[in-house]
């Protein structure tokens, strides 16, 4: 589902299709215009007991730092997610913090998480190898 211009209110349809299909392992949804109100539908999907996804794809979603704290959430009740690609957007910010916290948990299973191109500050980028510091586990490209 990757470059289809889908609009932020997909989301809805995604949230019930993440939750209605215990299957779906990999979602490819980089390269749309996901950012937006509904946002937080599909968030909310990542977070659900259904949700079996292992591997997500959200870059290039012109994602602003607010999503951090969405994504703080769904990515802290998640305990299938693997792989997260949160590329190609803009996380810079002061909610950065939130998702670095939600990362650093123990009930967080990511593995590997790409975070390139989000203009992180010299600070935020001692933020993010703080993290892998605290998971050496953890593949972070950034």
């Amino acid at each position: 589902m990757s470059k289809n211009d889908l609009p932020d209110m997909s989301c809805i349809q995604l949230a019930s299709v993440i939750m209605n299909n215990p299957c779906l392992k990999i979602l490819d949804l980089s390269y749309n215009q996901l950012s937006g109100p509904y946002f937080n539908y599909m968030v909310e999907a990542l977070s659900s007991p259904a949700c079996r996804i292992k591997e997500l794809h959200l870059g290039g979603n012109n994602l602003q730092l607010t999503y951090c704290i969405q994504l703080a959430s769904g990515i802290k009740n998640n305990q299938f997610l693997r792989s997260l690609d949160l590329s190609y957007n803009h996380l810079s910010g002061p909610h950065l913090s939130d998702l670095m916290i939600a990362l650093s948990s123990p009930d967080c299973k990511i593995e590997e998480l790409h975070l390139e191109s989000n203009g992180f500050s010299e600070e935020e980028k001692e933020e993010i190898r703080k993290l892998q510091g605290h998971k050496p586990k953890m593949r972070i490209i950034y």
